[in-house]
């Protein structure tokens, strides 16, 4: 199998096990509700095993892809997509199976918790040290998005370990931790993995050049910064730093929103494929529309409660993060075969971001 074959095929096995998580989440909802318990199965499967481990696979792929890197090996790809699937398998059975989190059904659910946080080191090796070989400025950019997403989710999925490992001062604050647990993992990793990939994925998709816009800057500032600033408040009992993380959330998700308004207006007209290519764009448009709603609900939870447990609720997030943000994007991620497809204009598309120019017809 060619490398390239390879590489591939890791991605789509990346969002095939992130449609398969899905599937287990609505199919969760059927449990009892003190087996689930509450909203947290389903939730964690569709951010901590659909989202991550669509992203555990994508990320490496969508960095080499934009900055002209080397990919990294499809063995390491498929290593950290394996782990990070199995690690929120296993996280999550060990729930269902000991609700208490005590005995040894905690055991597996903390080795569980610690094979999920090799995967994300795997994700970083594969999508980080390869830039050191790219080409231009995007790699900065990169590296940037990717990385502080990833130093989140490592510090978000750690506490909860840490929790199921009895380290004892987390266990004694786990009430503030867990929303800082859940603001770094889903704001902070999710949200900033999709929101960074989008600048690159959406101007490709509706044949726009891209380009760094202030719009663009902040949206990705905001959502390195506010969810770290949030997770901050929500440990020191702090409302007022909470708000401001919070806050600087909305902003970039407002910031995101007007990206996208102003790639639409600048959005060509394709000779090929227009099926594909209106399905894919307002499956992506409508996943940022999504997305400032949900964030203006976490907004609006922490005005409400402030950095207590009041202040994070997740039953007003499944519908526009977990449906409308994450699996909306989901939908539109599996790239159509590599046909050439020309817009009027003469930008080139592929199955990922190009920079070519030819004319109809060369």
């Amino acid at each position: 199998m060619a490398r390239s074959g390879a590489e591939r095929q890791v991605t789509v096995l990346a969002i095939g096990l992130a449609a398969c998580f899905v599937a287990l989440a609505f199919a969760s909802l059927m449990l009892p509700s003190d087996t689930r318990p509450g909203a947290w199965l389903p939730v964690h499967l569709l951010f901590a095993g659909g989202a991550a481990t669509a992203i555990a696979g994508v990320m490496p792929f969508f960095s080499a892809a934009v900055s002209g890197a080397p990919p990294a090996p499809a063995s390491v790809r498929a290593g950290a997509v394996t782990a990070v699937a199995a690690g929120a398998l296993l996280v999550s059975a060990g729930r269902v199976l000991n609700p208490a989190l005590t005995g040894p059904d905690a055991q597996l659910t903390a080795f569980g918790a610690l094979v999920y946080i090799t995967g994300l080191v795997l994700v970083g090796w594969a999508t980080l040290v390869p830039l050191r070989r790219a080409l231009g400025p995007r790699r900065v950019v990169i590296a940037a998005i990717y990385g502080s997403a990833l130093v989140n989710v490592i510090l978000g999925a750690g506490l909860a370990a840490l929790l199921l490992l009895g380290f004892a001062p987390v266990v004694a604050d786990w009430p503030a931790l867990k929303p800082a647990h859940a603001w770094l993992n889903l704001f902070g990793f999710v949200s900033l993995t999709i929101a960074g990939s989008l600048l690159h994925l959406l101007p490709t998709v509706v044949g726009a050049r891209i380009g760094r816009t202030r719009a663009s800057l902040v949206s990705v500032a905001g959502l390195a910064a506010g969810p770290l600033l949030a997770a901050t408040g929500f440990a020191m009992g702090s409302t007022p730093v909470a708000l401001a993380g919070a806050a600087l959330v909305v902003v970039a998700a407002l910031a995101l929103g007007l990206h996208a308004l102003n790639t639409m207006r600048a959005r060509a007209t394709w000779t090929t494929d227009p099926d594909w290519h209106r399905f894919t764009t307002w499956s992506l448009v409508a996943g940022v529309a999504w997305f400032i709603v949900g964030g203006l609900a976490a907004a609006a939870t922490i005005w409400n409660g402030g950095a207590t447990s009041a202040g994070w609720q997740l039953s007003p997030l499944i519908a526009p993060l977990g449906i409308g943000w994450v699996a909306q994007v989901l939908v539109a991620c599996p790239s159509r075969p590599r046909a050439r497809s020309i817009r009027s204009g003469g930008h080139v598309d592929g199955a990922w971001p190009v920079t070519d120019t030819v004319r109809e017809g060369e």
